[in-house]
């Protein structure tokens, strides 16, 4: 693409990381017109100084918030860089604008300062000696790698702008060189194994040397850099060197421009310590390359030699201009690794070297090396033999994980600006009013901006199936989220459910085993395995019989038993009598959906206990996946090798639904055993990995269960509905199995009694009480599995959690049976047989997940935080309020509403019946299959239970056939609405607060009668249904409501004639209060899609009179389309003469991308589309929130925020998704994973967003509505890669312009290069 951008930049941040960024000559300049060929050739935007700034490191600027600096110069660069130019009057060519994009774009950072003179060599000899460093440094650059030669020691460069956050955030234009590297402490410590241990700082000026008299030598220097004589330099150096602790950490050192590097990258397998700084695991994983990028990546850092054979690459780097010849970065075309990198420990260790804690003092596990926040290895590039299981289970190394020790920070509402508030003053009015009616009416409204959940960065998987209902065990080990409740979900800790361990060791060696055994506690036989947390103590001595995590091993010991959970009760303080000493830094937790593990290396050393959580979720599945259960496999492992242990978990849970029943009373609990000769009267046996059976043994919970609901009459019932728990163990021969029938929870001497026996021997005492619980009394159950784990062996446990509430019922009375009534019967009372077929099946269904996601997990070609991120979206399928259904119980009230307003009823006679299927569309706002949101979300569904997605479009396409004849007043406008007209989309299937699918569109802020989106995102969703189905009967059923809703639109929002509807002023689309008018970039290219899609239906079945008249509206609409809206570069918001009429949308090819994601041909040009691609990539994503965390929805286009209402302003994470989407399927594969991995980053990273991921956010992290539907539309992206191996754009983009060129018709203003005779890869390599 030959155009060129002149963009005016500006910074529109409004972090307050005191940052000031003067922005000169800014400008993006492209002239390759292979600009998006592949990710092999990524554009480049190199950092430059000119010489004649100096930039000085102030260190007290450094922000934690930081991920990408700013870098100005008064000079153009002299490296090649990419130009684009336009010539729309708003868009200035004024400013030159450098951008310091991170590992994807390959970009050095090359800094000049007159005051830095020059480094005349960087090398380390055999004595690990750095030499020849001058305290005046010039023409630095941060260089990937650089390791010598020496057979015991690698020293390593580490880029800064690759990796670091912010630590080049803040360079002043001064003459001053001091403080360009405030405190770099310089560390060297051996051991008898010939192993180096190396720091190096650049400090003040005094040195000083310690030495340790141990099995390991440790010597310290420190050497001044500048000619400050400040005498801060007092460190304490946290070096555990142990005889298996293998370690070489190298710091950030500045290097010569011009440098040859012999890269060596050993791959080891020896132990590693966690970091004290509590860094989340993957901080910074993102900087892993992308799929085909031969770059050198940082490795080598912090690693020593291995037994596995290295792999060894040479590249030569002369300078900025070198890097030209692969994406401006050290490259290789046999090497892509990177390293294990934590941006907070660098930034203390360079910051902070006064204390303890600014010392680097990594090592080199292979457990951590993987789930660090830079593996060691890069995941992406995965050399064979690189492909171990962790810890030997099967935690892949794709997985989510957290360090149970660390925190986030508290989560914040989105806050409107003063401007926008006034304008709402009015529907906010409108709002309070009809919350207080639905409230007083006994339903629950959509939504309550007034009392906002506020769960917080706790959030794990879930366990549960789909439509069974959930309950989410957050990653630091409590109970935190319950969707038992039938849509309503409740946000309720129980700190009594939990898992607790005893341990206690046979004989007096227990309290030495730790010298004595052949390994230290941290590490052993299995040390590469181990966790080890950094002290601040100069500790050389193997010896370790410290206190840990509240768990002393000596014998005399009073406190055998922890609770596995890094924490104190929140609510119950009545349980601080048991023992709440676990410090999580020795835990981890994993999470990839739907199988969870959480690792404890502690309370004792010498015992790892590995919880692995699966649920049976498996796509294509229609049986299991409805199972109302979770497993917890508990593997236990003894390292000591000279004694046994005794190990006893426990489980305590509360007879609880998580709400306020919990306190009715009427609760009751009882003791059960269940084996073979009790299931004779099950309806069908679940799939088992053989017929050896293992009974169970657990508690059973009777929770009495009120509902009061408001009938359509105006008159309340109570409903009684059954509900149980179970908690069970298998019961096998080496399991000792003791279980507390009732305890009140509430009660301190309740708690205690159970504490002090469990804590005495690791059993209970098998009490039985099945009394019900008194008002405002809870009660609750334990039971407990103790096992003798011999030395240097292992012991597997298994519990089960499951339920059994069999009805749906919601507020206004109406009840469904749930799906896995079908197998187990719909009378309630069978958690105990849910959970034995759970407890004897769990390994059937685990080698379903690893079969379902295997092939995604091990494609070379994606990136490592997509494949994490791509699973774990899926928890929303059964966290999401899910409703799955199979039949109804009679209704209370047969004829609440006329027959004719009603959907089909279910026919459960029918063996294939599918059941309906529904979920919210956010946790905050209570609406059924909101269809809008869908239109992104439902990618998910299609490609892994397609037979639920077709369920849910009869549905959509039935209810749209419906009139109501009410009307009810719009809480936006305040004017009076239909609820539901016949011949359009509903825009949700209802309120769990009121009647879902008996009373569909709840939504009362908008008329949806009159939004223009809807009927389009119908037929396009059936086409694109239909291609996975390829069921012409589902076409045929659905084409009366595709044509009706064509009709319907054309005649009444068509107002000018000319093809393509017509916006009316109002929020009339999904964005609901950003108003579009006259032809609208979303709407019209939205409904434009529609209409070739219903023509293709059309074709398929046969209607070619309405297949010509489609195609003869698509090209009318198409030509009008372009005419109105084009502006050169992209298409403009809407053609309406309002000030935000020009905004960027980043949203503006909705209709576009599902043409190509369904292969049919667009309304847009491929080079109008590759523009407006460009055009938002540049703005609403590199723009906006330094590029980190997506694509705002409206830019305008002198670079500002469109600040149009709230929703202009913000980041919509689903609809990001399908613009990376977009991305992919025109070749941008490097853009499109710079958008994913920001967006990944910020909601697992650094906000804590994990598993309720949000609908939308600003670049500070003040989100909205929490638990979203839409970001389910990561899936789209699947379906992207795998569409572009069938369909490619360009390729049919340039068959029609070579048809239009034989035919002499070819326009020439719009023509694609396709002659480019560099080009060996073929047309599905081109365009990156």
């Amino acid at each position: 693409m030959d155009d060129l951008f002149n963009l005016k930049g500006e910074d529109n941040n409004n972090n307050n990381n005191n940052i000031e960024d003067d922005y000169e000559e800014i400008s993006f300049t492209d002239s390759n017109p292979n600009k998006f060929k592949n990710t092999n050739n990524n554009n480049n935007r190199n950092l430059y100084s000119n010489n004649n700034n100096t930039f000085s490191f102030n260190s007290n600027n450094i922000d934690d918030e930081d991920y990408e600096n700013y870098f100005i110069s008064n000079n153009p660069p002299t490296a090649t860089t990419t130009t684009t130019t336009t010539t729309s009057s708003k868009i200035n060519n004024d400013i030159n604008f450098h951008f310091n994009f991170d590992v994807y774009d390959n970009s050095t950072a090359h800094i000049s300062n007159k005051t830095l003179s020059s480094i005349d060599n960087l090398s380390a000899s055999n004595n690990n000696i750095i030499n020849n460093i001058s305290s005046n440094f010039s023409n630095i650059s941060f260089n990937d790698n650089i390791e010598n030669n020496n057979n015991n020691n690698t020293n390593n460069v580490h880029s800064f702008h690759d990796y670091d956050e912010s630590l080049l955030s803040n360079f002043n234009n001064n003459n001053n060189s001091s403080n360009i590297y405030n405190n770099f402490n310089s560390n060297s410590n051996s051991n008898s194994n010939n192993n180096s241990n190396s720091n190096i700082n650049i400090s003040n000026s005094n040195s000083n040397s310690n030495s340790n008299s141990n099995s390991n030598s440790n010597s310290n220097s420190n050497s001044n850099s500048n000619s400050n004589n400040n005498n801060n330099n007092n460190n304490n150096n946290n070096n555990n060197n142990n005889n298996n602790n293998h370690n070489n950490n190298t710091t950030i050192l500045p290097t010569i421009t011009t440098t040859t590097t012999t890269a060596t990258t050993p791959i080891n397998t020896n132990s590693y310590n966690y970091n004290s700084n509590g860094v989340d695991l993957l901080n910074n994983t993102f900087a892993n390359s992308m799929p085909g990028d031969n770059s050198l990546s940082n490795s080598g850092l912090f690693d020593e030699p291995s037994s596995v054979l290295p792999k060894t690459t040479t590249t030569t780097t002369t300078g900025v201009t070198n890097g030209q010849q692969n994406g401006g970065k050290i490259s290789s075309s046999t090497s892509s690794s990177s390293i294990f990198q934590s941006f907070s420990s660098i930034k203390h260790a360079i910051l902070n070297t006064s204390t303890a804690n600014g010392l680097l003092n990594f090592s080199t596990d292979k457990f951590w090396k993987d789930l660090g926040e830079d593996p060691l290895l890069d995941q992406d590039q995965a050399p064979e033999f690189e492909k171990y299981l962790r810890l030997g289970e099967d935690i892949p190394q794709y997985a989510w994980a957290r360090r149970l020790d660390n925190n986030y920070p508290e989560h914040k509402h989105f806050q409107v600006s003063m401007w926008q508030g006034l304008k709402l003053v009015g529907m906010g009015y409108r709002m309070w009013k009809y919350v207080k009616k639905e409230t007083s009416s006994g339903r629950v409204p959509i939504m309550d901006p007034f009392n906002l959940p506020k769960p917080g960065p706790i959030m794990g998987v879930p366990i549960g199936g789909i439509g069974s209902g959930s309950i989410n065990r957050g990653w630091k080990g409590d109970f935190v989220r319950w969707n038992l409740n039938n849509g309503l979900v409740s946000n309720e800790i129980v700190d009594v459910d939990k898992f607790s361990v005893y341990i206690n060791f046979d004989n007096s060696n227990t309290s030495t085993s730790s010298s004595n055994s052949s390994t230290p506690p941290q590490f052993s036989n299995n040390t590469s395995n181990s966790f080890n947390n950094n002290n601040n103590n100069n500790n050389n001595n193997n010896n370790n019989n410290n206190n840990n995590s509240g768990f002393d091993s000596s014998l005399k010991s009073k406190q055998k038993a922890v609770v596995l959970y890094p924490g104190k009760p929140k609510s119950n303080l009545n349980l601080d009598v048991w023992n709440w000493g676990l410090k999580g830094d020795n835990s981890c937790y994993f999470g990839l959906f739907p199988r969870a593990w959480t690792v404890y290396e502690e309370p004792h050393p010498d015992i790892r206990l590995t919880c692995k959580q699966v649920s049976p979720v498996i796509p294509h599945n229609y049986q299991e996946s409805s199972y109302p259960c979770g497993v917890y496999v508990w593997k236990i492992e003894n390292n000591n090798q000279y004694s046994s242990a005794d190990v006893s978990l426990m489980l305590t849970w509360q007879n609880s639904i998580g709400t306020q029943s919990d306190q009715d009373g009427g609760h009751f609990n009882k003791y059960f055993t269940f084996g073979d000769n009790d299931t004779s009267t099950r309806q069908q046996q679940s799939p088992s990995s053989g017929n050896n059976k293992k009974n169970i043994k657990g508690i059973t919970m009777i929770h009495k269960k009120e509902q009061k609901c408001t009938l359509p009459n105006g008159n309340t019932k109570v409903f009684n509905d059954p509900m149980e728990y179970s908690i069970a163990v298998m019961d096998e021969p080496d399991v000792e199995i003791s279980f507390c029938e009732r305890f009140e929870t509430t009660s301190r001497l309740d708690a205690a009694n159970l504490w002090y026996t469990f804590n005495k021997k690791g059993e209970l005492e098998n009490n039985k009480d099945s009394r019900p619980s008194a008002p405002k009394k809870p009660i609750g159950a334990a039971v407990a599995a103790k096992v003798k784990v011999a030395a240097g062996s292992s012991k597997t446990i298994v519990f089960c959690i499951s339920w059994d509430s069999p009805i749906t019922r919601f507020q206004m009375g109406s009840a469904y049976y749930k799906r896995y009534t079908k197998f187990y019967g719909n009378q309630g009372g069978n958690s105990q047989r849910i959970a034995y077929d759970a407890i004897n099946n769990w390994k059937h269904w685990d080698n379903q997940i690893i079969q379902w996601q295997q092939p995604i997990l091990s494609d070379p070609e994606l990136p490592t935080f997509y494949k994490m991120a791509l699973f774990n979206e899926l928890y929303f399928l059964v966290d999401g309020g899910t409703v799955w259904t199979h039949g109804s119980p009679i209704d209370p009230v047969p004829s609440r509403y006329p027959t004719k307003t009603q959907l089909k009823q279910e026919d459960t006679t029918d063996t294939n019946h599918i059941g309906r299927f529904a979920y919210l569309e956010s946790l905050e706002y209570l609406m059924y299959n909101t269809y809008d949101v869908m239109f992104y979300a439902s990618f998910a569904l299609t490609m892994l239970w397609p037979l639920l997605e077709i369920s849910l479009q009869y549905d959509i396409a039935d209810a749209t056939l419906l009139d109501y004849g009410i009307n009810w007043e719009g809480i936006h406008s305040g004017h009076l609405m239909p609820r539901k007209k016949q011949g359009t989309v509903p825009h949700d299937l209802g309120n769990p607060g009121e009647d879902p699918w008996k009373r569909v569109n709840s939504y009362c802020i908008q008329d949806v009668s009159r939004w223009k989106d809807l009927p389009s995102k119908f037929v396009l969703q059936v086409y694109r249904d239909y291609l996975v189905m390829e069921d012409k009967n589902f076409l045929l059923q659905c084409y009366n409501v595709v044509e009706g809703v064509i009709q319907r639109t054309l005649e009444h929002f068509d107002f000018d004639h000319d093809g393509v509807v017509d916006n009316e002023g109002f929020p009339d689309q999904t964005y609901d209060v950003w108003p579009a008018t006259g032809c609208s970039a979303y709407s019209g290219g939205l409904w434009l899609a529609a209409l070739k899609v219903a023509a293709e239906i059309a074709k398929i079945l046969g209607f070619n009179e309405d297949e010509s008249i489609y195609n003869a509206i698509f090209e009318k609409g198409s030509k009008s389309f372009t005419k109105k809206l084009w502006n050169g570069h992209y298409f403009n918001y809407d053609s309406s003469k309002s000030v935000h009429s020009d905004s960027i949308m980043s949203d503006m090819l909705a209709g576009h991308w599902y043409l190509l994601s369904c292969g049919l041909k667009s309304y847009m040009t491929f080079d109008q589309a590759l523009s407006s691609l460009s055009i938002i990539n540049e703005y609403n994503v590199k723009s906006y929130g330094k590029g980190f965390c997506g694509a705002v929805n409206g830019m305008r286009p002198e670079g500002t925020v469109d600040t149009t209402c709230l929703q202009s302003s913000e980041v919509w994470i689903g609809t990001s998704f399908s613009l990376a989407a977009t991305m992919i399927l025109h070749h941008m594969d490097s853009d499109a994973w710079d958008l994913v991995k920001g967006i990944v980053n910020s909601s697992y990273q650094k906000w804590g967003f994990q598993y309720q991921t949000p609908e939308a956010w600003d670049q500070n992290g003040c989100f909205r509505a929490a638990s979203y539907m839409r970001p389910l539309s990561i899936w789209s992206i699947q379906w992207a890669l795998q569409k572009r191996k069938y369909f490619d754009f360009y390729d049919e983009s340039l068959k029609s312009q070579q048809s239009n060129t034989n035919n002499g018709t070819i326009n020439n203003n719009n023509n694609i290069n396709s002659n480019n005779n560099n080009n060996n890869n073929g047309s599905n390599s081109l365009l990156n």
